[in-house]
């Protein structure tokens, strides 16, 4: 299981360098899924809220990354109780919802 410190580890990684979002949202989105202890879910979250809401992401990025996260997305909005895992899951939905239509 990650521990918080590892994907906090993850997150300075982005935060320096944004060109590795993609890398670190495919990496961290099976670790931070329904199947993880509540305080994973909640960090993950958090995390892809941030990251989607984030003017320094380009859109083309957000574009690539939204097909890696939208059934996590999905599953935390269909069977999370948690409202601090469910407000940043619709949060983070929210954000990429242009993004997602344009694969349809």
């Amino acid at each position: 299981m990650a521990a918080i410190p590892q994907l906090e580890q993850a997150r300075k990684i982005v935060l320096a360098d944004p060109s590795h979002y993609p890398d670190i949202v495919t990496g961290i989105t099976p670790i931070i899924g329904s199947g993880a202890a509540l305080e994973v879910q909640r960090w993950g979250a958090d995390f892809m809220a941030e990251t989607f809401a984030s003017p320094i992401i380009t859109g083309t990025m957000k574009e690539k990354m939204c097909t890696a996260v939208i059934a996590t997305l999905k599953d935390w909005l269909e069977n999370q109780k948690d409202e601090a895992v469910l407000r940043s899951a619709i949060q983070a939905s929210a954000s990429i919802y242009s993004y997602v239509f344009r694969f349809v």
